[in-house]
């Protein structure tokens, strides 16, 4: 029997001592060292929207879910049917869920598998697709159709980054999360008022690709951590919450994967830096071409086609990558920030040559404008007001606080300095007088966190007094002699006497 995956093997030792017929656990995706199972999704047959006497029925949709194992080592090429699978006297089904039913599902995953012609081929119809029925600005054309490409592979890259569609009212954003929830990997779809609970559960279940719609920067607790939820999961960390025991008023630390690419639709920018940093936006603007207004059955059938030959693509392409190729990621985007070289790798590793001119372009712009937040952030503003008094690598601590007063205290400004900014206070003389330490390496770190560049160095550093009142031949601004000049006054008065009319 080939080794499971730890998540499978978990799964199974939680079942140890039960009998076969209570071993039944149900799943989306399998992976074992010589075969990968998915879980794919058919609708069947459509219901009428009509109630006959005496009979349950309704509006909906009869669906048939069943897996594909893919051998990965087969000499050649090899897939298989399975209504369910057994593994060490564990039987594993596909998940059966109302979230895969109706037009508006909330899950959308392949249907099967689909032969295309070839990966290029395969992009361009992403492209052609995406198109059809959005439009974006033309530089993120190809690097949304990457992404795309790229949610079918996000497992097997220890981080992922996310698309942020940015526009008001009529600008196609929400558009943008129905025409990409056709092509993702296992699509899961929500709005902003889901809550954080359904977050936790379905991108563990699933782990596939969630889009939210609706979704704004406020400050009520719930979307504070749903924040929290988007910052943790583009890199592999565990996620813990309490949850309450099924049946029981008991409660129970539950385990959670949250990793997986995101797209999120929304009014307004991400203001936090941090999360900015993972995301690639996309600001939108009212369509300037003729696109469908309503989407026909026709947008759901090409959609369902090309998950179906991405669902292949993903099989042949599992096996290929090899992240030591990556280590040390690309030459080329060396000079850039760690957090952008992270996310903007594993699409630039799929993308052709011209694509990956764009994304250079794009992650220049994104750069300058994660600088700019980090900055206007509370830290930002900290380091600004160190770096703007710094004096032989220290500076007077009351001098940073008294710029802050009253909106934060000195304990705030102390932690954000001690914590955030990772910096020493000390205490000097014999009347102590705190100081803020820097060394150069320091220094140096925390210019380059907040794109501090020589040429804003001395814009900085050199910050002009107010201006001057503007010159005349009656203003003589000498601040060193208080006494007026008499010629200047005389000179004053016969003017004066010139104008007046009387």
């Amino acid at each position: 029997m080939p080794p499971l995956s730890r998540g499978a093997k978990r799964l199974v030792d939680s079942t140890e001592g039960k009998s076969k017929k209570e071993n039944v656990i149900s799943v989306s995706y399998i992976k074992t060292a010589d075969y990968v199972i998915e879980q794919i999704v058919k609708d069947t047959m459509s219901r009428k929207i009509e109630a006959i006497a005496g009979l349950a029925g309704g509006a909906g949709t009869y669906f048939r879910t069943w897996f594909i194992q893919y051998f990965l080592k087969s000499k050649t090429e090899h897939w298989e049917e399975r209504d369910d699978i057994e593994i060490d006297n564990c039987n594993f089904i596909p998940v059966e869920s109302h979230l895969f039913e109706g037009d508006d599902a909330v899950l959308i995953f392949p249907s099967g598998l689909k032969e295309y012609e070839s990966d290029t081929q395969l992009i361009k119809e992403i492209k052609e697709f995406i198109n059809d029925y959005l439009q974006v600005p033309k530089k993120y054309e190809n690097i949304i159709a990457y992404f795309a490409l790229f949610t079918w592979i996000a497992d097997h890259f220890p981080f992922t980054c996310y698309v942020h569609f940015v526009g008001l009212t009529g600008s196609g954003k929400s558009r943008g999360i129905d025409v990409m929830s056709q092509i993702v990997y296992k699509a899961i779809r929500g709005s902003g008022s889901i809550t954080p609970s359904s977050i936790f559960r379905l991108t563990s279940q699933f782990q596939g690709t969630l889009l939210l719609n609706e979704f704004e920067m406020t400050k009520d607790d719930s979307n504070s951590e749903k924040v929290q939820i988007l910052k943790a999961g583009s890199e592999n960390f565990a996620a813990f919450r309490v949850e309450k025991v099924e049946g029981s008023k008991k409660l129970q630390v539950e385990k959670f994967t949250l990793k997986g690419p995101k797209i999120i639709a929304g009014e307004h920018p991400i203001e936090n830096a941090a999360l900015e940093s993972r995301i690639i936006t996309i600001p939108m603007i009212k369509k300037t071409r003729r696109l469908p207004l309503i989407m026909s059955k026709k947008f759901s059938e090409r959609g369902e086609e090309l998950r179906n030959k991405l669902l292949l693509w993903r099989f042949r392409h599992i096996g290929k990558i090899n992240l030591e190729d990556i280590e040390y990621g690309f030459s080329e985007l060396e000079a850039f920030d760690s957090r952008i070289q992270q996310v903007i790798t594993p699409i630039y590793y799929l993308a052709d040559e011209a694509t990956r001119k764009e994304i250079l372009s794009y992650i220049k712009q994104q750069e300058e404008e994660i600088h700019l937040a980090r900055r206007e952030e509370l830290d930002g503003k900290v380091f600004q007001a160190i770096y703007e008094n710094l004096v032989d690598n220290k500076v007077l601590f009351s001098t940073i606080t008294q710029q802050f007063n009253p909106e934060y205290t000195p304990r705030k400004i102390s932690n954000v300095i001690r914590k955030e900014l990772s910096l020493q206070i000390k205490e000097e003389g014999h009347d102590k007088i705190k100081y803020v330490h820097l060394t150069e390496n320091q220094l140096k770190r925390l210019k380059a966190h907040y794109g501090y560049t020589e040429k804003n160095n001395e814009t900085l550093r050199d910050v002009p007094a107010s201006p001057a009142p503007p010159a005349d031949k009656y203003n003589n601004n000498n601040h060193n002699n208080n006494k007026i000049d008499q010629t200047i006054s005389d000179q004053f008065l016969d003017d004066i006497k010139k104008e007046l009319p009387f």
